[in-house]
């Protein structure tokens, strides 16, 4: 669901993960949460703030555009493939 709400326009709530700082910047590109509670506090945060939802959702979807699409992908994977072939 990552790249896909990204990738579509969404503006992305998570949970926070590890390594997911690797593909996206919390709180600029996406927003992340560590419990229910402040799940909740964030969801509320965005319904009350629409700019700043449309912000992020904006700055999510240009970086899942310029890294991380199935051609950057395709291209990642034959870099590996010529490594070891």
């Amino acid at each position: 669901r990552l790249f896909e709400a990204t990738g579509s326009g969404c503006c992305l709530l998570t949970d926070h993960l590890p390594h997911l700082d690797e593909f996206f910047t919390p709180d600029e590109e996406i927003l992340t949460y560590r419990n229910k509670f402040e799940a909740v506090e964030k969801a509320q945060y965005l319904v009350d703030n629409p700019r700043f939802a449309e912000s992020i959702a904006r700055q999510g979807h240009a970086k899942a555009w310029k890294h991380h699409t199935s051609e950057k992908r395709a291209e990642e994977f034959s870099e590996i493939i010529k490594k070891y072939a």
